[in-house]
């Protein structure tokens, strides 16, 4: 059975019964150097896990809106820029168009200058339509063969900090890497079906459903 996680306490300790280690008692604020070592490298682990897949449970669509250009105009090569949700992590692709017809790019959130920059879609569409994964910040809502990658990918960060040992990393790491290749299996098992081509009846459907019209 694949274990199953309620709270991000509850995944790090995962981590740490791969190492031997005792649980997080309370929350990642323990003044124990495995809480510590958790805290820093919980969320780096976790994005990275959810971009290098494309996880059925993080795939989102959406139709950005426009972006307001920042001072000095846009970097980047196309005409048109799309402001891209906060919870993006990586568009996986842009409906009718081709890999090398869009770019994400990073500028200013606002016309003003700011320093607080953000991610935009770059593409000569006037109106796209993305997939892309989310970043799903609620291990509740996290598959259970995602969880089992997360696992050894976090004890593998971790145990050099934790149990001084990089061959446990390593080890921790190929755990990791046969988790993840597994569900690329699954996944692809249960998309084989469904997924011939970026342009599929079912993805015509979820547009009519999510936006009202194809």
């Amino acid at each position: 059975m694949v274990a199953r996680a309620g709270t991000e306490v509850d995944a790090a300790n995962l981590a740490l019964s791969d190492l031997g280690q005792p649980p997080i008692t309370s929350s990642f604020s323990d003044n124990t150097a495995r809480a510590r070592a958790c805290r820093v490298n919980f969320g780096t682990v976790r994005d990275a896990l959810l971009q290098q897949h494309e996880w059925g449970f993080a795939t989102a669509y959406a139709r950005p809106a426009a972006a307001v250009a920042p001072v000095g105009g846009w970097p980047g090569k196309f005409a048109n820029r799309f402001l891209l949700p906060s919870d993006c992590l990586q568009v996986r692709y842009v409906a009718h168009s081709g890999a090398d017809s869009w770019e994400v790019i990073t500028a200013a959130a606002d016309p003003a200058g700011s320093d607080a920059n953000v991610k935009v879609l770059s593409t000569n569409d006037a109106a796209p339509e993305i997939c892309y994964t989310r970043c799903i910040v609620d291990v509740r809502l996290w598959s259970g063969q995602f969880l089992k990658g997360f696992r050894h990918e976090l004890a593998a960060a971790i145990a050099p900090l934790v149990v001084s040992s990089t061959a446990k990393a390593q080890s921790e790491a190929q755990l990791a890497a046969a988790a993840v290749s597994d569900a690329a299996l699954i996944d692809g098992k249960e998309k084989s079906r469904r997924t011939i081509s970026r342009d599929t009846s079912w993805l015509r459907a979820r547009r009519v459903g999510r936006w009202g019209r194809p």
